[in-house]
């Protein structure tokens, strides 16, 4: 495993050497720009943070009045007018709440879209949830999807050994 580890990170330093021509590059098909948590899903642009909330057990037609959604510079609350928020927290990064906003869809779903106030990407929508690989976001500036690839499972194999070892019973 050294030596494939080896050979790995000198083939990303060669492609990402080669690949540094300062263009924008397409998003990585390998990369998570967000993910899906049991309550909302999430994703994002530099510029922006698009978060969707299904209300799938609301009966009937899910209306304005009946959405509770508050976004302020630092802050996110939504949920159903009268019960516990599905998001109460402090975002990673301000955001320009007079810039963005909020829709229902047709199949009773919130749809926030929240302006950043400086380009970047974020690692969670609330401060504490479960983060992306930001690592992964910056290498797919200068690594084609083959090679991410080989790191995002390099990563995860790495994780799991980690695991592993902590969860390997020890003797005295």
């Amino acid at each position: 495993l050294p030596n494939y580890t080896l050979q790995l990170s000198r083939t990303l330093v060669l492609t990402a050497r080669a690949n540094m021509s300062g263009r924008k590059p397409k998003k990585s098909e390998v990369v998570d720009y967000g993910l899906t948590t049991d309550k909302y899903s999430w994703n994002q642009e530099m510029d922006e943070v698009t978060i969707v909330i299904p209300f799938k057990d609301f009966e009937g037609t899910l209306r304005a009045r009946d959405v509770d959604c508050t976004i302020e510079p630092f802050h996110l609350k939504v949920g159903l007018k009268g019960e516990e928020p599905i998001i109460d927290g402090d975002l990673p990064e301000r955001v320009r709440p007079d810039e963005s906003s909020w829709t229902i869809g047709d199949d009773n779903s919130v749809e926030i879209m929240l302006q950043k106030m400086k380009e970047g990407w974020w690692s969670s929508v609330v401060v504490g949830d479960k983060e992306i690989d930001l690592d992964l976001i910056e290498g797919s500036k200068y690594l084609d999807d083959s090679l991410l690839r080989k790191v995002k499972e390099a990563k995860l194999q790495r994780q799991a050994q980690e695991q592993e070892g902590a969860a390997a019973p020890t003797t005295e």
